[in-house]
């Protein structure tokens, strides 16, 4: 098999496999090529937002996220749900409060649940413990057999620095190890 140099999705697609498989920089290449051949397609832009998360470029991916959602008004709310995260992982709760709870469904659909513990560690980083207490007891009741170590076996953190502050924030509201 090989990839057509100039399919932009091709490259897209390569770059969140080397991803999750930890070649960073091949899969910086990768989206970085994606978007140089299609700078305009907006789902680019915001799944290249998640990558720039993992690797924390996390003001490069709220910027990227955000022209992402200008370039496409009528997006997915998974756009959103990414805008969120990045908020929190750059310490800007209140910004990460304000994006995700308009987005959050009631009953939190399956696939937002991932949302909840970061929503709940930016409400305790602003004293909000009460909503936090909320949003985790919910989350578990979903998720009842979550843990930080398995769910962190499978996310793409490139530095344990970054891994290691989600990690204790995760277990400071109350998420078990």
């Amino acid at each position: 098999m090989r990839l057509d140099p100039n399919d932009y999705q091709g490259h897209w697609a390569l770059g969140w496999a080397q991803l999750y498989k930890r070649e960073f920089d091949k899969a910086d290449a990768s989206y970085a090529h994606a978007r140089k051949l299609n700078p305009n397609d907006a789902e680019v832009l915001a799944e290249m937002g998640n990558f720039l998360v993992f690797v924390d470029r996390t003001p490069q991916a709220i910027d990227q996220l955000k022209e992402a959602i200008r370039l496409n008004p009528n997006h997915e709310r998974w756009y959103t749900d990414y805008l969120g995260w990045a908020y929190e992982h750059a310490g800007k709760y209140d910004k990460a409060i304000e994006t995700i709870e308009p987005t959050i469904e009631d009953p939190v659909p399956d696939d937002q649940l991932w949302l909840l513990p970061t929503l709940a560690v930016a409400y305790a980083k602003i004293g909000r413990t009460d909503d936090a207490k909320k949003t985790v007891e919910t989350f578990l009741s979903r998720d009842p057999q979550y843990s930080i170590s398995k769910a962190f076996s499978r996310l793409p953190y490139k530095t344990k620095e970054q891994r290691d502050r989600y990690v204790s924030e995760l277990k400071e509201v109350g998420l078990p190890e």
